[in-house]
């Protein structure tokens, strides 16, 4: 801005007297757990919620994710996400809209820049699959019921993956973890 001319020079270097650098959530993942941990304590206090904690899940979904609105993004995704469910412990499927910001994020991935329909449509379908997988832990019928598909259309269309990811659904494990706490108030 001071090279275009739209910020005055000398009240830049005056207030330009500490550089702080930031570097975005993206590329420090390992503090997920504690941002998540307070921005939690702090949701519970300003909303009255009784949210007991993430469930281990969460951390390895939030990790698909690139973040473009930082600890922003972060902070009002656990809110919105606590204020829904209320009490009890957040999982995987409290984060379901943020499961369609990631399915965006990957429509700027390299293999949809083909120019036929069919190689997107086959792109948009394997990456859907593959994530739908990784979000039901290996559990096929639950993630066929997520994509709205039969159980054996969804096996039909595994077989065709290319080997690094039919390696990494192999590693998942094999079901969903529900969460099944009752409500405080419950007796």
């Amino acid at each position: 801005m001071v090279h275009d001319g739209q910020f005055r020079a000398d009240l830049y270097y005056r207030l330009n007297t500490m550089e702080l650098v930031t570097p975005p959530l993206r590329d420090r993942l390992e503090d997920l757990p504690e941002l998540c941990e307070l921005f939690i304590k702090r949701t519970n206090q300003c909303n009255g919620l009784a949210i007991t904690g993430i469930h281990p899940d969460v951390y390895r979904f939030f990790e698909t994710y690139h973040w473009p609105g930082n600890v922003q993004e972060l902070e009002h995704t656990l809110e919105r996400a606590a204020v829904l469910l209320g009490y009890g412990e957040l999982n995987v499927p409290h984060f379901d809209f943020l499961s369609e910001r990631i399915g965006l994020q990957r429509a700027d991935s390299p293999d949809l820049h083909s120019f036929t329909l069919k190689g997107r449509k086959d792109a948009l379908e394997r990456d859907a699959i593959f994530h739908a997988m990784q979000v039901c832990h290996g559990n096929k019928s639950a993630a066929a019921k997520l994509l709205e598909m039969d159980r054996t259309v969804l096996l039909h269309k595994i077989q065709p993956l290319p080997d690094q990811q039919l390696g990494a659904l192999q590693r998942l494990p094999g079901q969903i973890l529900q969460n099944k706490v009752p409500h405080p108030m419950a007796q």
